[in-house]
């Protein structure tokens, strides 16, 4: 119960109610009764703010029993000691000059209302409650509806702009509570020092709802963005480095931007004059094959596969994730892949098919890395001098004669764990100055174990 009737029309006539009545005759017998724009009542020299249905907003004092009660038995006990010439257990002078409501409060008689401090509020104590606003002229005024509107479509909209304006959960989480905390501190204050009753609940609700729905719009666009880039990245990466990245990683981060970082190219010796000799399908299963065989190498030694062209096979270390031992990384996977190689080799020999040879050249250096392309096409990549020098090496091994070419900028990265034979200066196309190479034979480690196995 928030609200009750002052006046009751019957007919043409205006009827007080009984809290109106108690209170008018407590004041004068005259007391002025008079209906006025707003909607109010004018009382006394009082103005009463009434909603548009005539009803006055109760300000409560407390919970139930706030205003001084006697139970009728004590009552007339002590008229009857009183009138007998003993002492009453409640004195006259306890109800002189004081409004008396008589009613049940027993909880047999039912007369008892829901308010907002108890759920069992004694009826007889509301118009005691209505009576003490008329009397004190301590009136609530409700808020215009009109502002409950614009409260709900601004907490609604405020809620939305904060899930959508930070990246992280708990930040437009932590701001969402502090909005809604910041609303009901404001309607409490209102209440408090303006006797202004400005409606709580349904802004609050609505950006309640305003917050989930935004909430799970964005889990549910960001979880196709994320499966997204998850698939595109599997072209790229192993699947634990993909579950690596997408747990904290921005792909809007992957902007172009120069990293050191090494590069790989492997490419297939004659293999043009190889397919020529073979049937279109033993072309396709053998290339798949040996190219299988090369993913895997470059995703077990933590690389990002770049690129196939036709069997030429491009991958980098270093990005997108940092890697401090990149050049390392890569030479391991040139080994590993001419290990693998040889592995295929032995099957196909025995299966009757030709065997193949790789060239593989690798390059370290500073190199321009990120999401490159245009508009209708980007591609995950990187480019730059280095860039082609690691393809000119790898070209180089057709005349050098060797499986694997690292540059003098690889060599200095992993001298202490490589083992390599000195091929001198070469001179590749595109560099005016001839460049020191090394032929990559093995890995110290690798080396130790070979012997410790032996």
């Amino acid at each position: 119960m928030r609200t009750v009737t002052p006046l009751f029309r019957f007919r043409n006539t205006y009827l007080p109610s009984l809290p109106l009545a108690v209170a008018a005759l407590a004041l004068s017998e005259s007391a002025e009764l008079r209906i006025a724009p707003g909607p109010a009542l004018h009382f006394a020299g009082r103005t009463i703010p009434l909603d548009a249905q005539g009803r006055m907003l109760i300000r409560w004092y407390g919970p139930a029993y706030t205003y001084r009660r006697y139970s009728v038995w004590k009552v007339f006990n002590s008229a009857f000691h009183y009138e007998n010439g003993e002492k009453p257990e409640i004195p006259p002078e306890a109800f002189k000059d004081k409004i008396v409501l008589i009613g049940a409060t027993a909880a047999s008689a039912s007369d008892f209302r829901t308010t907002a401090f108890s759920a069992t509020y004694p009826g007889v104590e509301i118009h005691a409650t209505v009576i003490d606003n008329l009397l004190k002229g301590d009136f609530l005024r409700a808020a215009n509806p009109r502002w409950t509107v614009v409260a709900v479509f601004v907490l609604a909209l405020l809620m939305a702009g904060i899930v959508y304006g930070f990246n992280s959960a708990l930040m437009y989480t932590l701001l969402a509570l502090l909005a809604g905390l910041a609303y009901f501190a404001v309607v409490c204050g209102l209440f408090r020092t303006q006797n202004l009753w400005v409606a709580m609940v349904p802004p609050l609700a609505a950006g309640t709802l305003s917050f989930t729905g935004s909430t799970l719009t964005r889990y549910g666009t960001e979880g196709r963005e994320k499966r997204k880039y998850r698939k595109t990245l599997l072209k790229y990466l192993s699947p634990q480095l993909v579950q690596t990245i997408m747990q904290d990683f921005s792909w809007e981060t992957l902007r172009a931007e120069k990293r050191d970082l090494t590069v790989l190219f492997s490419d297939i010796r004659g293999f043009t004059s190889i397919s020529e000799k073979l049937p279109p399908e033993a072309v396709v299963r053998t290339l798949n094959e040996h190219l299988n065989m090369m993913v895997s190498v470059i995703f077990k030694n933590g690389g990002t596969l770049d690129k196939f062209v036709g069997d030429c096979v491009m991958a980098f270390w270093g990005a997108p994730l940092p890697q401090a031992n990149h050049a390392e990384l890569a030479a391991r996977a040139a080994l590993e892949m001419i290990e693998g190689l040889e592995k295929l080799n032995q099957k196909w020999q025995s299966e009757g098919r030709p065997t193949l040879k790789i060239g593989v050249g690798i390059n370290s250096g500073e190199m321009l890395f990120g999401n490159i392309g245009s508009e209708q096409r980007m591609d995950f990549t990187v480019i730059g001098d280095n860039v082609n020098l690691g393809s000119r090496l790898e070209g180089a091994t057709k005349d050098l004669h060797v499986p694997i070419i690292i540059s003098d900028a690889t060599y200095q990265r992993v001298r202490d764990v490589a083992e390599v034979r000195p091929l001198g200066e070469i001179s590749v196309k595109g560099r005016e100055h001839r460049i020191l190479v090394y032929e990559l034979v093995g890995m110290k480690d690798h080396a130790q174990r070979s012997e410790a196995a032996s």
